[in-house]
């Protein structure tokens, strides 16, 4: 039996990288397989998913998610970006991802503006943690992933979570009662699997 990971608690301690139900194991798939590790940030609160499938056959499913959350308790806003990206070194490093994907909240043509700066430095921290663990971290801004995804760059929260339902079943249970930063990252991870199965096609293989 495959058993898939899911916390239904309102915060998930970890992600591992276990296979869907629907996956394909057959020998010589491996280098099919891919582990999307996806982050929806904010300043507050940052919501990370995982989906696993194989771009062969065409599956997917979702692995696990969680919520790092922080207050105005943990000091200033550099030291909650501190934690949350030695909260999301701690994730990568478990999941053992073979992708890693944000949304880029600075690219929504808000350019000035203390919001704007703070996530910029967030942005900027995910991506250094990435190459630190040699990972190229993919960065869609918010528009982006949603016209790749839903084939339009002004969506709202519940068109997100019915488009995430179509493509992972699974999350109807799974993400049931989940704030919507853990949808938006299965969002941001589903448009990272539509952009690598297209990669794909173009390369005919």
């Amino acid at each position: 039996m495959v058993l898939v990971y899911a916390c239904m608690g309102a915060v998930c301690p970890f992600l591992l990288p276990i296979i869907p139900p629907n996956f394909s194991t057959k020998r010589g798939d491996c280098m099919e397989t891919v582990r999307i590790l996806s982050f929806d940030m904010g300043t507050a609160n940052t919501a990370c998913s995982m989906i696993v499938g194989n771009l062969k056959y065409n599956t997917k499913g979702l692995s696990g998610f969680r919520m790092i959350k922080t207050d105005k308790s943990f000091g200033s806003v550099r030291d909650r970006i501190d934690y949350i990206g030695e909260e999301a070194r701690k994730v990568i490093q478990q999941a053992d991802p073979t992708h890693i994907a944000i949304e880029d909240f600075t690219e929504q043509g808000k350019f000035v503006g203390k919001t704007y700066k703070e996530m910029a430095w967030l942005t900027e921290h995910f991506r250094i943690l990435g190459r630190e663990l040699g990972y190229e971290v993919a960065i869609y801004e918010n528009g982006y992933w949603k016209k790749v995804t839903m084939g339009a760059m002004r969506v709202n929260k519940q068109q997100v979570q019915h488009y995430v339902c179509t493509q992972l079943p699974e999350a109807s249970t799974m993400l049931a009662r989940q704030p919507d930063h853990v949808w938006d990252s299965v969002g941001i991870g589903l448009c990272c699997w539509k952009l690598l199965q297209r990669t794909k096609l173009d390369r005919g293989k």
